[in-house]
């Protein structure tokens, strides 16, 4: 969090430093002129469980990560639909409603886990310059 912090306090010095790491970028980028000021947006990650007693949640209303790879609504149809066989399951009663929501759980996590992961290392531009990180 205190990097965060740190960066809002001089967004566009944290900016060139940021791309400075891929410097055909940044040498390309200093040659521009901005048309705007710089904005700083943080991202904190997280992935909570999406039920309890008389709730279930769906998408980043429960499950958020950096933007960059533009995922967002379709998780939330993907969780959606998960959410809506397991609710079906129950209300048929095919299965009691903590198994089907603690199977609907186990989906979404197996489902996301990794995509998580990978979007949370690319975010961060660990191994930026590694082809199989993207």
């Amino acid at each position: 969090m205190e990097y965060y912090r740190e960066f809002s306090f001089d967004v566009e010095k944290r900016y060139h430093e940021t791309i400075a790491i891929a410097p055909e970028l940044a040498d390309a980028i200093r040659k521009l002129q901005p048309v705007e000021s710089y904005v700083g947006m943080a991202v904190s990650h997280y992935f909570g469980r999406p039920y309890g007693p008389g709730w279930a949640l769906v998408g980043d209303s429960v499950f958020c990560m950096d933007s960059l790879k533009g995922h967002g609504i379709s998780d939330a149809f993907c969780d959606a639909e998960l959410l809506a066989d397991a609710i079906d399951a129950s209300f048929s009663d095919r299965q009691p409603l903590e198994d089907v929501l603690a199977e609907y759980e186990s989906d979404r996590n197996a489902r996301k886990g990794g995509y998580y992961d990978r979007n949370w290392t690319a975010s961060h531009m660990e191994g930026w310059d590694d082809p199989t990180v993207h």
